[in-house]
């Protein structure tokens, strides 16, 4: 026999007292939810909110990352084009810097405001 064995079996007698057995029936697991859900609050519903919101957010950004990856078309065309060559094919910043960009037609106006 244990020291503290005695003592076990107060501590069992007294926790058999504080929580009687519960028959269980019919209704036993709604009764169970109810009190459970009687006792979340606010901030229980804030949270769930939050990860709705935050889940809804990333499939967002992955959606929107999907699509502007398609954008590019075949992944291998992508793959297979160099730095250079894309800078080589794209010629308006080579026209803005070299001033052969074309300019819609406009009166010229000199400085007071009036036209020429």
């Amino acid at each position: 026999m244990l020291p503290n064995e005695p003592n076990l079996d107060q501590l069992f007698e007294r926790y058999v007292q504080a929580c009687p057995d519960v028959e269980p029936g019919a209704n036993f697991m709604p009764a169970i939810w109810q009190r459970i859900d009687a006792r979340r609050g606010f901030s229980f519903k804030l949270a769930s909110y939050a990860r709705i919101l935050a889940m809804s957010a990333a499939s967002l950004c992955l959606a929107a990352g999907l699509f502007e990856i398609s954008a590019y078309g075949p992944a291998q065309q992508l793959a297979s084009r160099t730095f250079v060559d894309i800078l080589d094919d794209d010629d308006d910043a080579e026209a803005i810097i070299y001033g052969m960009a074309t300019v819609p037609d406009q009166p010229a106006i000199d400085h007071f405001g009036g036209k020429k």
